[in-house]
């Protein structure tokens, strides 16, 4: 297509003005101005020759962009969690089906004791048919609160209570199929309380050292990645 054509189809359909220069393409949005007529404050984003052709492109924070599904069918559902698969519009203008994971959320704790160990479960995982280190987490219930759901699968996991509660976050853990977030949180001021893990849990108590554990790591001992990602998340915050 004539880059002449290509301006006068994209500029009817998206109604953007077009800055065109050698090599990629940059569009200024004027259509998402937060109250202002700044330069600075047009939204700006940037696409190649490669597929300027479709002159479907949007702006991703614009009226035109959606990456809202447009039909959703499920195709599984297991307790809190399903398969659905949606038709989507991509920020590009393509309309793909995709199927995904439905997850309502998870923590994950990091409980550090006063003597500065790791409180850790030994757990046997059944979906991999073997035990592994990680730190106490667990699935949100319908509508319970964050910092309460962590609260209570520190006290079924380990029988512990804090006393302080830090907030370092979130993960994504599988976002390439699943919606998950895990939301992360370094516990202290631990005091023993009472609690029971669930029906299918298997789960041993154990205190790690930083050392201990950086060496479970290295030796490829500790394989778990939330696990993984909240102590390194804790080391950059400084709290370990």
């Amino acid at each position: 297509m004539q880059l002449g054509s290509f301006i006068a189809a994209y500029y009817a359909r998206v109604k953007h003005t077009i800055k065109c220069h050698t090599g990629p393409t940059s569009v200024h949005c004027f259509s998402c101005r937060k109250n202002s007529n700044t330069k600075q404050d047009k939204h700006m984003f940037t696409f190649t020759a490669r597929n300027a052709h479709k002159a479907m492109l949007r702006c991703p924070e614009s009226p035109q962009s959606s990456d809202i599904p447009m039909k959703t069918d499920i195709l599984c559902q297991w307790k809190c969690f399903s398969v659905e698969q949606t038709t989507q519009t991509l920020p590009d203008g393509r309309e793909v089906e995709f199927t995904t994971v439905k997850h309502p959320g998870a923590v994950v704790i990091l409980p550090l004791t006063e003597d500065r160990e790791l409180v850790m479960v030994h757990q046997y995982r059944p979906a991999i048919g073997r035990w592994i280190l990680e730190f106490p987490a667990g699935t949100l219930e319908p509508n319970e609160d964050i910092q309460s759901c962590a609260k209570r699968e520190l006290a079924e996991e380990v029988q512990l209570e804090a006393g302080q509660w830090h907030d370092m976050g979130e993960l994504l853990p599988v976002p390439g199929f699943c919606d998950e977030v895990q939301h992360l949180y370094l516990a202290k001021a631990l005091t023993s309380c009472p609690g029971d893990p669930d029906d299918d849990e298997v789960i041993e108590v154990v205190k790690l050292t930083r050392a201990e554990f950086e060496q479970k790591v290295a030796n490829n001992t500790i394989q778990d990645a939330k696990t993984l990602a909240a102590y390194f998340k804790a080391r950059m915050m400084n709290f370990i």
